[in-house]
């Protein structure tokens, strides 16, 4: 198990049973899962430090992030409340190492936009093999709540949601409207960001979902994920975060 704020080193815990995946049946299937497993055991799990919700709380900047973290979505006779965002970084569970590995060493992801598909996604965990669609996911991870799932508009909402900056906005000219230097996807930094709740937004995100130790750092995704939530009327898509998952930390 690991502490937010720590970084620890993988290497060989001994058999374990989880991690021979006898669960999976196909061979081949088996023998990718423990090729990936090896690769992460060689990585650096690196817990970023837990957001301090309640010191945010306090001095009223969780007052100033809540119009960009939770959103009012109007569908015609109904509205769907979009908190992703904020449910996303609020997470703050205890992590195990070799549930991690299980998990990322047999994440599947198929894609498309077939929302309530039931086995778009499937992965190992606990010694099972779930598979489960992309809607109930973001809920069983909080991305959403189970009652905005079950909103006769939600595929509708979810199938408008951008899954990239459109084609009218370009990344570069974009930063101009909230930093004070030119793009430059090598060099651009938080400190270029000028209003202090968006840099913290920008931290939020290269801790959480980008987690970076150089958080200063800010790429092209991060221009997505920075315009996404600074910008009105426009929503979390779940398949994001789903793509990023499934790449299993790089490998």
């Amino acid at each position: 198990m690991s502490r937010r704020g720590q970084t620890s080193r993988g290497g060989s815990q001994g058999d374990i049973p989880l991690l021979s995946f006898r669960q999976i049946t196909s061979k081949s299937s088996q023998a990718h899962a423990k090729n990936i497993l090896e690769a992460l055991k060689q990585k650096e799990i690196h817990l970023p430090n837990a957001i301090n919700w309640d010191w945010l709380g306090k001095v009223g900047m969780e007052e100033e992030l809540t119009p960009y973290l939770v959103k009012e979505c109007n569908m015609g006779d109904s509205t769907i409340i979009c908190d992703g965002w904020l449910q996303l970084f609020k997470i703050q569970e205890l992590i195990f190492a070799e549930l991690c590995w299980e998990f990322f060493a047999t994440i599947s992801f198929r894609g498309g936009s077939e929302y309530y598909s039931p086995n778009v996604i499937s992965f190992s965990l606990g010694g099972e093999l779930p598979q489960c669609s992309m809607a109930e996911f973001a809920w069983r991870i909080g991305i959403y709540d189970q009652s905005a799932m079950l909103n006769e508009d939600f595929e509708t909402f979810l199938e408008n949601c951008h899954k990239d900056l459109p084609e009218e906005v370009v990344a570069s000219t974009w930063w101009n409207t909230i930093a004070n230097r030119v793009y430059i996807p090598s060099s651009a930094q938080e400190g270029h960001i000028r209003s202090p709740i968006h840099r913290l937004i920008h931290r939020f995100i290269a801790s959480t979902i980008n987690i970076r130790k150089d958080d200063d750092k800010v790429p092209t995704l991060d221009i997505f994920y920075l315009w996404s939530i600074i910008t009105p009327d426009v929503f979390l898509q779940p398949s994001l975060l789903y793509s990023q998952i499934s790449c299993g930390w790089g490998c």
